[in-house]
């Protein structure tokens, strides 16, 4: 799941058997949670510096 996502579908796909697409419908829902985390983590410093501020 890390970049490149194109080279790692391709490797995937040619293991496998699979095609790309099937590969990428499968991939959704953990993109989609990398996603929200990364958004958390951005825009609420709460959750990234919560650890530090409890520790205080």
């Amino acid at each position: 799941m890390s970049p490149p996502y194109g080279i790692n579908l391709f490797v995937a796909s040619a293991i496998s058997g699979e095609s790309i697409e099937d590969i990428s419908k499968a991939i959704l829902p953990s993109f989609f949670a990398m996603v929200v985390c990364l958004l958390l983590f951005t825009y609420f410093p709460i959750f990234s510096m919560g650890l530090l501020n409890v520790l205080k």
